[in-house]
């Protein structure tokens, strides 16, 4: 059985491959899609321990996670440990449904469980101390 997955990225748009392959980050999967024309380039270019699996819709993206947690990745600019920044806020506070980037905007990683059973958590989000920035494009609908 492989490592433990920490946390699942979602990513529709090879706008944001660049700053996804930049993170530093163990226990990461990538479910992709929208990708006929990149999913090459995403395997070639993401971490070789990071498990890319392809979905048909950010909804089975959703069923299919196995990570603790979970993130639309949709940033175009961040620290390169923003994602690892981002799942140790979110293990600081068990009760917490997920983490936050200091600048709340855009990357929100969320406990999957909390998405596919809302209101498993008693408190809110966690700040993490990390930036991301999006560039404008349209966030991808996990159903929250």
């Amino acid at each position: 059985m492989g490592a433990e997955v920490a946390v699942t990225v979602v990513i529709a748009d090879v706008a944001h491959l660049a700053t996804l392959a930049s993170q530093v980050c163990d226990g990461v999967e990538v479910l992709t899609f929208d990708d006929a024309a990149w999913i090459d380039e995403a395997e070639s270019s993401l971490r070789a321990e990071w498990a890319v699996r392809r979905v048909a819709s950010a909804q089975e993206a959703l069923n299919e996670a196995r990570g603790e947690f979970i993130i639309a990745w949709d940033v175009y600019g961040a620290d390169v440990h923003a994602l690892a920044s981002l799942v140790d806020a979110a293990r600081t506070r068990p009760l917490a449904r997920g983490a936050i980037a200091a600048n709340f905007d855009p990357a929100v990683l969320w406990r999957t469980d909390e998405l596919r059973s809302p209101a498993q958590h008693a408190e809110g989000l966690v700040q993490a101390n990390t930036y991301a920035i999006n560039g404008g494009s349209p966030p991808i609908n996990l159903g929250f």
